[in-house]
């Protein structure tokens, strides 16, 4: 079972058609392989949600317009007009609780989605940029005084993150521009049991082999199952079931010392093979897995590879987001910080988006059989919904 939280009740509007969201997960997909090129190629352990900074990025293209909008919708690799843009999110948000039985009072799996807008009071948004807020993004704008009391605005932005993230994200912002005027944020969290979990009996600290040579003494856990599984060009795919919902972790483990060829040359039609064969006429086979508890938390950069990618409009005092506000505003900062945990009885994981807005100052087939899948070396992962094929949270594990 799944539950999806939103901040508040959208007035009745039509859904987005079926065809609508499954565009919008290929589009998030492809921003999020695009992202995480940018972030590996900074060392160490990497997580963070493409979907929660997607949709931060889809609020902020809401309200722009010319140069800066077409940028916003290039980067979000998406066609879909505004309105079915942000009306095609808010189904897709909604589909992730629409299965039988999610409100009863033991929920397996839980899946949170906020979204926040807080504005200085001498900021007048938009009267349909507002509608459009309250009925696709669940988001009522709330006001601060970001200028005269900067860091009572901090204190309430990250009380609202610790609160949105179960307290795993207790912190976002520990600064504001001068100049800062609004905000917008997202928090998405996750939080599943295994539907196969593994016993704790049978974790054992062995060696894990790093990425820069050497070992590591870690937690290894260990168990036989059925599993979605497959295998292509050197990596093997493993898919793990939550209980009763549409989500799954998939690791990708590459053969060992070929993980940053793997890396490299992943793409969008390698991912969505990968997970096409794992699914192709349910592909479950007998797997002795290997896998790390391991549990971190990392911030991003996402703004420094946004401009790498070539979004420059909204970071420029020239930037047009009329269609928000009638000042002049452009993005000055955006702040992204994640967690995951990996044990035996599940994962957790969350991350929260943060955009500060700027006022310009005055200034395989056949028998069935036994695969081992044995990640004691550096490897991938992702959390993702099977139903649209979002890809809700990814990284990477070098050293659990």
């Amino acid at each position: 079972m799944a539950l999806l939280l939103v901040g508040c009740e959208p007035p009745p509007k039509a859904p987005a058609k079926p065809e609508e969201v499954k565009e919008l997960a290929k589009s998030s997909n492809r921003f999020a392989l695009k992202l995480y090129r940018e972030f590996s190629k900074e060392p160490g352990n990497l997580i963070f949600s493409p979907y929660g900074i997607y949709e931060a990025l889809a609020m902020s293209s809401a309200g722009a317009s010319g140069q800066t909008q077409q940028e916003l919708k290039a980067i979000l690799h998406t066609e879909l007009p505004e309105p079915r843009l942000s009306r095609s999110i808010a189904t897709l948000d909604d589909d992730l609780i629409a299965m039988p039985g999610w409100p009863k009072a033991k929920i397996p799996s839980i899946f949170h989605s906020f979204n926040g807008l807080w504005l200085d009071r001498s900021v007048p948004l938009q009267k349909p940029f507002v509608k459009m807020l309250k009925a696709d993004f669940r988001v009522r704008p709330e006001s601060l005084e970001l200028k005269a009391k900067p860091q009572m605005s901090i204190d309430r932005i990250n009380g609202w993150a610790f609160a949105s993230t179960e307290g795993r994200i207790p912190k976002i912002l520990d600064h504001l521009s001068p100049d800062a005027r609004l905000l917008l944020a997202n928090a998405v969290y996750f939080k599943g049991g295994w539907f196969s979990e593994f016993l704790e009996r049978n974790t054992k600290r062995e060696p894990f082999f790093l990425l820069e040579g050497g070992r590591s003494q870690t937690a290894l856990m260990h168990q036989t199952g059925a599993f979605d599984y497959t295998e292509a060009e050197g990596c093997q795919a493993l898919g793990m079931e939550f209980l009763e919902g549409p989500f799954q972790m998939v690791f990708l483990l590459p053969e060992r010392r070929h993980f940053k060829n793997f890396e490299a040359s992943l793409t969008m039609e390698k991912l969505s093979d990968l997970f096409q064969q794992m699914s192709k006429g349910h592909n479950e086979q007998l797997v002795n897995v290997t896998l790390p508890r391991f549990k971190f938390e990392a911030p991003a950069p996402v703004q420094e590879a946004l401009q790498r990618l070539g979004l420059c409009s909204p970071f420029q005092k020239s930037a047009d987001f009329s269609r928000l506000s009638t000042r002049p505003l452009w993005i000055n900062e955006i702040y992204h910080r994640a967690f995951i945990s990996v044990d035996e009885k599940g994962a957790e994981a969350a991350a929260v988006t943060a955009i500060s807005i700027d006022i310009m100052s005055a200034n395989d087939e056949g028998k069935p059989r036994i695969v081992n899948f044995k990640a004691d070396h550096p490897f991938l992962f992702l959390i993702r919904d099977r139903t649209s094929g979002a890809v809700l949270f990814m990284g990477r594990c070098l050293r659990p």
